[in-house]
């Protein structure tokens, strides 16, 4: 059973330049139980907080006006301002595209959301990162939060080692990944009755993948999520159409099904399957416009 982790007594600073999205982040917090919230619209004024508010966690945007999430975050993690290099950075964005997600991760960025993002998705990012807090890593080429291994452990090395709950992993319970695997299934099968021809099935495929996509977000498996909600898109997109095919279908849930294997988890190798997902979703929507 998962066990919840209380994340109310955290400091926020929340980094947006938009009033609608820090209206949004503070209400969602609030309703979270967290009452210590201070915002800031740049990433010059958030540094003018930092030393006053001392924050717990940096919840901020990927676009501000003076100065990327990403860059900003290289910022803090090489000790450039008033910021422990250490603390937690949660990014938000609303293009999570697997090229995204890969920027974030070599920047040292803790863990990502989606715009709009949702109560649990928030809620899951903050308790893996009280839950899940990872070393931290000073080296040449990173400066963040550990990507790669546990420490370790007596008797135990190699792949075993592998840091399973990485930000782009999220530490699956058993009982969630018996479910999507099941789910997994289901979806191949209804991927291989789908067509034109059968739009029950791809009613089936859709449902199934959007209940995957939840289930990846709850978990805090930002991969797994990724690959479902493409896999959903692109059978919204083409489902009722003569377009559907059954490859690409079928290669998001064999990259599902690659993500379940606890013991071969590998953030940059997930990256770069996302990003031939995407790039195959895209080749075949210019080949249906052609």
């Amino acid at each position: 059973m998962t066990v919840r982790v209380s994340i109310t007594g955290l400091r926020v600073l929340v980094i947006d330049d938009s009033a609608f999205h820090r209206r949004m982040a503070i209400e969602t917090l609030r309703t979270l139980g967290l009452n210590r919230v201070e915002t800031a619209e740049t990433a010059a004024a958030a540094v003018g907080l930092a030393a006053g508010f001392k924050p717990d966690l940096l919840l901020c945007d990927w676009i501000l006006p003076d100065l990327d999430g990403i860059a900003f975050t290289r910022q803090i993690r090489k000790g450039q301002t008033p910021f422990d290099p250490a603390v937690p950075i949660l990014l938000m964005t609303g293009h999570a595209t697997a090229e995204a997600v890969m920027s974030a991760q070599q920047a040292g960025v803790d863990e990502f959301v989606g715009k709009p993002f949702s109560l649990g998705a928030v809620q899951a990012r903050l308790e893996a990162i009280v839950q899940r807090r990872r070393p931290f890593v000073a080296a040449v080429e990173y400066t963040g939060p550990c990507r790669r291994r546990r420490p370790k452990a007596a008797g135990v090395d190699g792949p075993s080692r592998r840091l399973v709950d990485d930000e782009t992993q999220g530490g699956l319970a058993q009982a969630d990944r018996v479910r999507l695997k099941d789910m997994t299934t289901r979806a191949m099968l209804a991927a291989a009755k789908g067509g034109p021809g059968n739009r029950t099935a791809l009613r089936a495929l859709a449902s199934i993948a959007e209940d995957i996509q939840r289930t990846a977000e709850r978990a805090g498996d930002t991969s797994m999520r990724n690959a479902a909600a493409s896999l959903v898109s692109y059978v919204h997109a083409v489902g009722a159409t003569d377009s559907f095919a059954g490859d690409v279908a079928t290669a998001h849930l064999n990259a599902i099904t690659l993500f379940l294997d606890a013991t071969a988890r590998n953030e940059h190798a997930e990256a770069q399957v996302l990003v031939e997902l995407e790039g195959l979703v895209k080749r075949r929507a210019a080949a249906r416009a052609g």
